[in-house]
């Protein structure tokens, strides 16, 4: 039996195929198999493939923190490891602060000025309306109940800082006991990524003491060619394969400059982490995937495919 084969020329996109009828030629079946040709069908798809780089996952600046001594004071415990789960509000460390205790005491020293103060503004405001007292005075006594009330509120605040909530200053207040140790607690559910001291050092306000990251979306930054990148925009498909799973997200940003020693461009794509597949500071090869612009696509393998001046070339079987 004898064949012919027509050479079809594949544009930018496999989907665009022109034929040229008359660049056929016949061949046999008996010739095909001495030439080792095995013959396929195309398959369509509905994704093409823009490019295939190197990506590193990424932990989005707003799935981070560091959980940090809101006083002066020695790591009395650390309850957690680095790789460790936590979950929202669950203690991570303990904190021995004679600072702290100091906190405490300003603090009710402030709440029992505030309240001599407010007491004295009502009296003195009952005095001025009963003619008693000079206006000045009744002024006076106001500034400085608000004065005594901003004082409370700031040492409200430090105690804030240092994980006392609304029931915690009721306690303080009713029993009057000072606490020596403060609990350090996670901001968020998600992953301890840093231990930054250890038990029995000494850190000061504001030291770092973990830290903590959110794994359950990251960002997946490539760094594409800037032939390729002309054609990446934001929305697009982009794909990675680890562990045996497939996970994809859509590029979020296309960068506009050019790092000269590589000529790359950056771009970043948004990815849910929730099984937790992909790990922070992995670099994968990540594939950018776009529909065609005549929305089909064919796909034949790479050895099917021949260059021949300056075209890009398949051959296609006809009766």
């Amino acid at each position: 039996m004898t064949g012919r084969f027509a050479v079809a020329v594949l544009a930018a996109l496999p989907a665009a195929v022109a034929w040229s009828a008359g660049n056929e030629f016949a061949v046999s079946d008996d010739q095909l198999a001495r030439l080792g040709v095995t013959l396929g069908k195309a398959e369509v798809v509905e994704l093409v493939e823009l490019a295939a780089v190197p990506a590193e996952v990424v932990v989005p600046p707003t799935h981070q923190a560091l959980v940090s001594a809101p006083a002066g004071g020695i790591v009395a415990r650390l309850l957690v490891a680095e790789g460790d789960a936590v979950k929202a509000g669950q203690p991570v460390a303990e904190i021995d602060s004679v600072e702290h205790v100091e906190r405490q005491r300003d603090y009710l020293d402030a709440a029992a000025a505030a309240e001599l103060a407010r007491a004295q503004e009502a009296r003195d405001r009952s005095l001025l309306e009963e003619g008693i007292i000079a206006e000045r005075r009744a002024n006076e006594s106001a500034a400085a109940a608000r004065a005594a009330v901003a004082r409370l509120e700031q040492a409200r605040a430090q105690l804030a800082l240092a994980g006392f909530a609304s029931a915690d200053l009721s306690k303080l207040e009713s029993q009057r006991r000072l606490a020596t140790r403060i609990v350090l607690r996670a901001p968020f559910a998600g992953v301890i990524t840093a231990q930054r001291t250890k038990v029995g050092e000494r850190v000061a306000a504001l030291d770092a003491v973990l830290g903590v990251a959110d794994l359950s979306s990251l960002w997946l930054e490539l760094r594409v060619p800037q032939e390729s990148a002309a054609r990446v925009a934001p929305g697009m498909l982009v794909s990675v394969t680890t562990r045996g799973s497939t996970v994809t997200g859509n590029v979020t940003t296309v960068g506009g400059v050019v790092d000269p020693a590589t000529q790359t461009v950056l771009v970043r794509a948004a990815i849910d982490n929730p099984a937790g597949v992909l790990r922070a500071g992995q670099v994968l090869t990540a594939r950018v995937l776009a529909r065609p612009a005549s929305g089909v696509a064919y796909a034949v393998p790479a050895a099917a495919v021949t260059r021949n001046g300056g075209k890009v070339l398949v051959f296609v079987r006809r009766a």
